[in-house]
């Protein structure tokens, strides 16, 4: 778990490309040179991000960010790429919370009445952001709204209808248990149909199963019952296969911090259950708003946090011939920008430190097992 600084800082890695972010630099232009790459943007004093590209897969590199104050050198290593070639890219967002207007453990941090929500903003900055990065497809993993209410639709019919991709819609403990019920029907009168149980779509080279882990009036999850439909989803993919859900499976049978996910032995039980289905499987999910990377049984498995409070991302995930990468990359909106460093000080400043993770546990490659 990491604080950063106001100074620069490299958020994100790919195999070609970087992504650096700052707190405060001096008003004025911003250069970074790194290897090829030249980049030039303007800084407001406040935060900021700049792309670094054209550059090597699994390669040691030195960024040189200069300013009217001086220079400051960055050293990072690019990921490798996946074995093969590169078949399909696709990304997530979670944790929009449409129809929320503050944040923090006692909702002390707020925004004027009269400025367009920061969930709006910063989701329809993620969703720029993965246009712009190539993402084929996008999966909401839960929490699109705050509560479930025929207003908080029509904001997610609106974000929705102005992604010119595929999509699809898990739901969240806040669709389920927040608000009024029926969230399933009410969402599809406004155009979205949330999934249900267990949902398969196939894309070249990955089968993506999605899953409900959400309970109507309870905030933990559940995987446990629809254990045989998930099972027999992955088992029937030919290939390599995702899991998506809500709930984050937990490291203990109870939980150790906030919010509450899948204990721990439900969690190993039912991915023991998957790897025996099919054992070049992967997982990621939503709802902790923080960023972890770990193995649950031998599969590997992310946790993602949310646009719209610190650090404000959403995910990319390239599938190669051989295996799949990830990475999460920060909205880059200036506005929003804004908004994300004043909820860094949430829960006293401790949420600079537990939402970002480690680099590492953000940015990955992983090679699909060869034997089967």
């Amino acid at each position: 778990m990491i604080a950063f600084g106001d100074g620069p800082d490299v958020f994100a890695v790919e195999d070609t490309s970087a992504q650096l972010t700052w707190r405060r630099l001096p008003v004025g232009p911003v250069e970074v040179r790194c290897g090829p790459s030249l980049t030039r943007v303007e800084s407001d004093g406040g935060p900021g991000v700049a792309d670094i590209s054209d550059l090597e897969p699994r390669t040691p590199y030195t960024a040189t960010v200069t300013t009217s104050s001086g220079n400051h050198r960055l050293r990072f290593r690019t990921l490798p790429a996946p074995p093969g070639d590169e078949l399909y890219r696709f990304a997530t967002i979670s944790d929009l919370h449409l129809g929320r207007t503050r944040f923090g453990v006692r909702n002390t941090i707020a925004e004027p009445p009269d400025v367009v929500p920061h969930p709006i903003r910063c989701a329809d900055s993620a969703v720029a952001g993965l246009l712009a990065w190539g993402a084929q497809r996008v999966v909401v993993k839960g929490d699109l709204v705050d509560f479930n209410s025929a207003a908080t639709w029509t904001l997610a019919e609106r974000l929705l209808a102005g992604i010119p991709l595929p999509w699809s819609v898990l739901p969240g403990n806040h669709e389920l248990a927040h608000g009024d019920r029926g969230a399933l029907a009410l969402a599809r009168s406004h155009g979205v149909d949330l999934v249900g149980e267990v949902e398969s779509i196939d894309v070249p080279g990955l089968r993506l199963v999605l899953m409900n882990s959400a309970i109507e009036d309870e905030d933990v999850g559940r995987w446990g019952h629809l254990e045989q439909a998930a099972a027999e989803a992955v088992a029937g993919a030919g290939g390599p296969a995702m899991l998506m859900v809500h709930h984050h499976p937990q490291s203990a049978p109870v939980p150790t911090h906030f919010p509450p996910g899948v204990s721990s032995a439900s969690a190993r039980r039912f991915m023991q259950t998957m790897r025996r289905a099919n054992p070049v499987i992967i997982g990621t999910s939503g709802h902790t708003h923080r960023h972890r990377y770990r193995s649950v049984v031998g599969v590997p498995w992310s946790e993602v946090g949310s646009t719209k409070d610190f650090p404000g991302t959403w995910a990319g995930y390239v599938v190669h011939e051989g295996g799949i990468r990830q990475v999460v990359r920060r909205v880059a909106d200036p506005g929003c920008l804004v908004w994300l460093d004043r909820t860094r000080f949430a829960a006293g400043g401790l949420w600079a430190l537990w939402s970002p993770g480690r680099r590492s546990e953000r940015c990955f490659t992983y090679a699909w097992p060869t034997s089967r």
